[in-house]
């Protein structure tokens, strides 16, 4: 499964738009986010949020692969339009990067 997606749903006249990223933290710990913006397609982003830190790509996979789940009943879909958000999720994974809770204490994936 990709690491990105592009979800599109029309409503009331309006396009609403979408994107969602996983992406690695690059101090190699091996912790990822999956990043998300959201607004009217064609305009600047009106929300960004964020899901982390998870243990690697799969279990941020699995995460991209449960919202797609929960916002298809709502009629969005699949979209192969290029990204038009890449600078604001670039700039919020770098804001995590540097604050002190995305690198949360060791504890073990399995008991």
């Amino acid at each position: 499964m990709p690491t990105t997606f592009c979800l599109i749903r029309d409503c009331l006249g309006l396009r609403l738009r979408i994107e969602c990223q996983a992406r690695a933290l690059r101090d190699g710990s091996g912790l990822w986010w999956i990043l998300c913006a959201a607004g009217r397609d064609g305009e600047p982003v009106s929300a960004l949020r964020s899901q982390g830190p998870l243990h690697g790509e799969l279990q941020a996979q699995r995460g991209l692969q449960a919202i797609i789940a929960n916002l298809q009943p709502l009629g969005y879909q699949s979209s192969v339009q290029p990204a038009l958000w890449s600078l604001p999720l670039q700039a919020e994974l770098r804001r995590l990067q540097h604050q002190p809770h995305s690198r949360p204490w060791h504890c073990p994936q399995h008991l």
